[in-house]
């Protein structure tokens, strides 16, 4: 009968400066908090929010969905507030439907058992974030301690070769081409609004071994009717040897995932970034989401940008590195596709995009 307010996060140390150095308040919007179990289901930890909260558009800690929003009604039948007992003028009241997973075959020991498994396996993984780099590619791995390395190799197929068939290596590029949009593209670009120009059409498998961007382009134009752009044309060749890599090494067909960095900041925050990650708006902003996730990430940050020249290893190549990594390193039940069942493309490989539902910090 109660209807929930915003309140605010304690800003009185660390956190706070650092909302007042982003611009940020330090709000929640009103919301509740439900945990619901059932025999056969995963239980399910959630919430739902007050969509007419003044603070809906930027909670502090980008928890709110659209999925999460409910209709809180206000309610002044006279025998309604009889039938519940309330003893006042008004109640609010709020329906919500709650969708819960069964639970995986087995039961008892048998689950427990299972899951015990797949917690070793991942456990026991060393998690890359891959983006391209001037020099090759610019690696940062997150080891089963929890301690971070990095790197850059010239060649992907370096980064396989030392992987282990546990590890799990994501990587910001294009996997899997065809003529038409890949669905991933088209969705990732719904999903990020004012971040949608991130995503680019890769070019047909048909262009990729071309000699000259002239005629790449017309190849790529007889093929999907677009002429092939700037950007594309920029990371043509790792789009060819990510492709090629795969299509010939059953080993990185099972290590290598695509990832794009504004999907998986949007899939830690809730929401798309509201700076572009050139600027220095951007820059903040992003961190600020890896640090809640990843406590200690800015100096990390900070660290691999003193080690690495400018030239070779760019500010936003070790952020959306990172981002990449800490994706990776998620338990598979945290982990998304766009879309939720990828298609294949003629050579077998998936066309998805990975990322992490949104968790809670630690």
């Amino acid at each position: 009968g109660v209807k929930p307010k915003y309140y605010p996060v304690p800003d009185d140390g660390p956190v706070g400066a650092l909302l007042v150095e982003l611009g940020r308040h330090p709000y929640r919007p009103a919301h509740l908090h439900y945990i619901i179990s059932a025999d056969g289901y995963d239980e399910l930890t959630t919430h739902i929010f007050d969509p007419d909260d003044p603070y809906i558009e930027s909670d502090a800690v980008f928890g709110v969905k659209e999925s999460l929003l409910a209709t809180f009604s206000r309610v002044e039948d006279p025998a309604r507030i009889e039938e519940m007992g309330f003893d006042a003028p008004f109640f609010w009241e709020v329906e919500f439907d709650f969708v819960i997973a069964p639970a995986k075959a087995g039961s008892g020991e048998n689950t427990r058992r299972q899951t015990d498994a797949e917690t070793h396996r991942e456990s026991s993984s060393t998690c890359y974030g891959v983006d391209g780099c001037s020099d090759g590619w610019f690696w940062i791995a997150i080891d089963p301690d929890g301690s971070v390395r990095s790197g850059v190799v010239k060649t992907l197929r370096e980064l396989v070769d030392l992987a282990t068939p546990k590890d799990r290596i994501f990587v910001d590029m294009p996997i899997g081409l065809q003529s038409e949009p890949r669905e991933c593209d088209v969705l990732a670009r719904k999903v990020l609004g004012p971040r949608r120009s991130s995503v680019f059409r890769p070019p047909a498998r048909e262009a990729l071994a071309c000699s000259s961007y002239e005629e790449a382009s017309q190849r790529n134009y007889e093929m999907t009717g677009k002429w092939l752009t700037i950007f594309a044309e920029g990371i043509r060749p790792k789009i060819r040897e990510v492709d090629e890599l795969l299509r010939c090494c059953e080993k990185s067909r099972r290590l290598v995932r695509e990832v794009h960095p504004e999907v998986c900041f949007w899939g830690f925050a809730g929401q798309s970034m509201k700076f572009s990650k050139k600027k220095q708006d951007g820059y903040n902003e992003r961190v600020y989401v890896l640090e809640g996730i990843r406590p200690g990430v800015r100096q990390e940050i900070k660290s691999m940008m003193a080690q690495y020249p400018r030239r070779i290893v760019k500010r936003d190549d070790i952020v959306d590195a990172m981002a990449a990594a800490i994706t990776a390193s998620k338990p598979s039940a945290l982990l998304r596709t766009l879309p939720d069942e990828p298609p294949r493309d003629s050579k077998g490989l998936p066309m998805e995009m990975i990322y992490s539902a949104r968790c809670a910090r630690r």
